[in-house]
């Protein structure tokens, strides 16, 4: 019942004892529905009637992952157009267990947030006010887009890892834990009014919007500040309908539309991750509770026999050891399935 397609297969060799093919033992339901084929005719079936496009390929690295231990992993197109993975793990003998997992929509999914990465990137880079990120809590500047350098003077190798207050640019407020507090509740700030001091001691009054995202794994504060003309709220502006006003809107639609693009493709990551996480405590469920069992029946069986049979000892040592070697895969495929 896993998620993954799972076979037990042995190697086939030929009169001169070099790898000629691979016989399916076992084969459960999802591997038939990934490699389109009917489980019910699978069982002792050869990989050359079965696989007749790569199944000498597909000898080599079983061979390899037998003779080594080593386990191998390939990514390939199916005939169905879906991308799946598959990971070959050495078992007894001849024999080698293979995993395989559809990941098709994760792959579509990054490249989905790859290509949306890109579009905002463009958007962040072009845009004429001021855009960066920083870094929670300690407000240390990440990075920044071109304009921040342009009207404050500061290049990246002097702002990165710095916070504003100590390079004056402006003075931290008085109310920096409200703010704050604000922001740990994922509300966006909005139309913040601060001045700030450029390179050149200029005083330019600016209006911030900000949101709280996760970026690059470290929870970090997006941040847009518009210039304004330093007017307060009840003092004569821009007479309606003026270009000004337009520009001013535009930036704000501007400003939602970048919000939202960041929450859709953020979401669409979790459900990835979480998906992959699934997949990981299936593996660790179902494959480990039959080798408790092994381990716990082999322990009865040792207390209850008195034997000094140096035989049947050798015969239990094998079972434990193999148990063992077995959670170790078991381990390493969760590992890799996190990686």
């Amino acid at each position: 019942n896993i998620h993954s397609g799972f076979s037990l297969n042995e190697l086939v060799f030929d009169s001169s004892g070099n790898p000629s093919d691979i016989t399916i033992l076992y084969a459960n339901d999802m591997f038939g529905k990934l490699c389109r084929i009917d489980i019910q005719d699978i069982s002792q079936k050869r990989y050359s009637e079965l696989f007749p496009g790569d199944w000498k390929e597909l000898t080599v690295k079983a061979y390899a992952v037998v003779a080594t231990g080593k386990s191998y992993t390939r990514v390939m197109q199916m005939e169905s157009d879906r991308f799946v993975e598959s990971v070959l793990y050495k078992a007894e003998n001849n024999q080698f267990i293979r995993f395989d997992n559809d990941l098709t929509d994760l792959l579509s999914a990054e490249n989905e947030l790859q290509s949306s990465r890109e579009e905002l990137l463009s958007i962040y880079t072009l845009l004429p006010d001021m855009a960066g990120i920083i870094r929670l809590p300690d407000m240390q500047f990440v990075e920044c887009n071109p304009a921040f350098t342009e009207i404050t003077g500061c290049a990246p190798e002097e702002y990165t890892g710095k916070t504003p207050f100590e390079m004056g640019l402006t003075e931290e407020p008085s109310n920096i834990n409200e703010l704050l507090e604000q922001i740990n509740k994922n509300e966006p700030l909005r139309n913040y009014k601060s001045i700030i001091r450029t390179r050149n001691g200029q005083s330019i009054y600016l209006l911030i919007t900000a949101k709280r995202i996760s970026y690059e794994s470290s929870d970090c504060l997006l941040f847009i500040a518009q210039r304004t003309d330093g007017r307060r709220d009840n003092e004569p502006g821009t007479p309606p309908g003026s270009g000004s006003s337009q520009n001013e809107e535009q930036q704000n639609a501007m400003n939602l539309q970048l919000e939202k693009k960041i929450a859709e493709r953020t979401a669409q990551l979790k459900q990835a991750m979480e998906d992959q996480e699934a997949f990981a405590y299936s593996i660790s469920h179902d494959l480990r509770s039959p080798l408790r069992h092994i381990d716990g029946f082999l322990r009865l069986l040792i207390n209850k026999m008195d034997t000094q049979d140096e035989t049947v000892k050798g015969y239990f040592e094998k079972i434990y050891m193999a148990s063992n070697r077995m959670s170790a895969m078991i381990d390493d495929l969760l590992l890799f399935s996190r990686l």
